[in-house]
């Protein structure tokens, strides 16, 4: 039975809205708040990185921030622009409800609700105070938001279409946040707004049982399976959507007919011609001998860590939230049933040489499922697998969800 060790993530990114305080305003200044007249703030935009590397930096960066104001069901206030100048806003006292996104052009085009039409933000996109009366906007068209592409890592260096992963570097993608919140402004009060990425982060580590002159590839392959089709711009904890990559043999993929079946390509497939009838003696099968596990881990525990395992592939993966979960008491059946299991599951598709063996003769792939948990936006969920080389165990797998790094804007009403 696989055994899993959990730890909660908090939100990743805030930014400090303060109103005009009482110490530079007149005591003119106060009455006007009091009596519900607007007031003229001024946001202070500055970035902060956190405490992040070369490679995870642009996943806490803000290129453009858009924030809308809104007092009741109409908008008092707009902003468009990048977070490296000043920025006034002129709002009225009282409760406001405020809406910031980043990066929207991270999510590519949006829609509402997954619907048939493009939908694009209201409003200039050249900083200046716009007309309200020339655009509308809702706070419930805003929550509304879905997208369908999913940023990637950018390859930095060695060469994208080859099937081996060895000398290839990336880095983290800029990716679409959003945060919300109410509260009543006024000459002295402070407001918050905590970003949330839009999407969550998958890495895979693995390493391997057995003796030292054992082999593993993971040269067939690494799918993932039940992705939805879309995710919410402002995350949502649940909600029904269709399914893309599901675990289906149509004949027309492109990585490994046979082992692929339909998931999200995470590694391919060294030999996607594979047939179900290849001669165990093909020297074709030499093509599955890439993408190798070389760390040994032969008292694998449940405190993993990168130590005891090798990153594969080296680049994060980032995913739609899937509020679906397989039960971690059950194993995966050798083929799940798409009309049953809609929670993410990853199929592994390793190549081994025991210490004994030679060549390429009688080495059929061998296949592994492990199952993920719920996945929620702004999700740091890290997956360690020990496969066995030598021995019937197979694989043990599991997950933690861990902290993801802080970082984005502070941003100060002065």
């Amino acid at each position: 039975m696989n055994r899993f060790k959990i730890y909660l993530l908090y939100a990743g990114m805030l930014i400090g809205c303060t109103g005009l305080q009482s110490s530079c305003a007149s005591d003119d200044e106060r009455d006007i708040t009091a009596s519900g007249k607007p007031v003229e703030v001024t946001l202070a935009v500055s970035t902060r990185a956190g405490a992040t590397d070369d490679i995870t930096a642009p996943e806490s960066e803000i290129n453009t921030l858009r924030i809308y104001a809104f007092r009741g069901d109409e908008l008092a206030g707009y902003y468009y622009g990048t977070a490296t100048e000043n920025i006034t806003m002129k709002l009225p006292s009282g409760e406001i409800s405020f809406y910031a996104i980043a990066n929207e052009e991270a999510a590519g085009q949006l829609k509402q609700n997954n619907g048939t039409d493009v939908w694009t933000f209201p409003g200039p996109v050249d900083g200046s105070v716009p007309d309200f009366e020339k655009f509308t906007v809702t706070a419930a068209q805003l929550e509304e938001a879905t997208f369908s592409t999913l940023p990637q890592a950018e390859l930095t260096s060695g060469n994208d279409d080859a099937k081996d992963e060895t000398g290839k570097t990336y880095k983290g993608a800029v990716l679409p946040m959003t945060g919300k919140t109410s509260k009543t402004v006024s000459a002295n009060s402070t407001v918050q707004i905590t970003l949330m990425r839009s999407v969550a982060k998958l890495n895979l580590y693995f390493s391997k049982v057995g003796v030292d002159t054992d082999i593993l590839y993971l040269g067939r392959g690494l799918y993932l399976y039940n992705v939805p089709q879309y995710g919410y711009l402002f995350p949502r904890d649940n909600y029904e959507g269709s399914f893309n990559n599901l675990e289906t043999d149509d004949g027309e993929n492109t990585d490994s007919r046979l082992h692929q079946k339909g998931g999200m390509v995470i590694l391919k497939c060294g030999w996607p011609e594979e047939t179900a009838d290849a001669d165990p003696n093909n020297e074709e099968f030499s093509k599955t001998h890439i993408n190798e596990i070389t760390i040994f881990n032969n008292t694998p525990s449940m405190d993993a860590s990168l130590s005891t395992h090798q990153y594969m592939p080296q680049r994060p993966i980032y995913l739609f939230a899937n509020p679906n979960k397989i039960s971690v008491t059950d194993n995966l059946p050798a083929e799940p049933s798409t009309s049953e299991v809609k929670g993410y599951y990853l199929k592994i598709m390793a190549h081994m040489h025991r210490t004994d063996e030679q060549g390429t003769a009688g080495h059929p792939g061998k296949v592994f499922y492990v199952s993920l948990p719920e996945v929620k936006a702004n999700d740091n969920l890290e997956v360690y697998s020990t496969i066995f080389v030598d021995g019937y165990i197979g694989i043990l797998p599991h997950w933690k969800i861990t902290e993801w790094t802080a970082g984005g804007a502070n941003i100060g009403f002065n």
